[in-house]
């Protein structure tokens, strides 16, 4: 089995959420919705129109949205979450240990 098939066989029928529409993640979500993956992308935005052009992108792949204030609701149900790297993990004002 190729690696793609490994991931397709991981992800097709799953519920993934992704934290945000940033530039590491857009791809993912065109790569995973495509192998069969129910996307809900989770965001501070308040709108769908708040996502410019990739709005359109969004509607093309029938995208679920949690958005503003409340848009970590969106992570109930989830089998995957991803996490853009640009995000701490974490709590705020816990220091690093290296």
């Amino acid at each position: 089995m190729t690696p793609m098939e490994q991931l397709k066989a991981m992800v097709a029928g799953k519920k993934v959420a992704f934290i945000g529409a940033g530039v590491s993640h857009k791809p993912c979500i065109t790569m995973l919705a495509a192998l069969g993956a129910d996307i809900t992308l989770c965001d501070q935005k308040k709108s769908l129109d708040d996502f410019g052009d990739y709005a359109d992108t969004l509607r093309k792949l029938n995208v679920k949205l949690s958005l503003g204030e409340h848009y970590t609701d969106g992570f109930a149900g989830q089998d995957i979450i991803m996490r853009t790297p640009g995000r701490s993990c974490r709590p705020p004002n816990r220091p690093v240990r290296l």
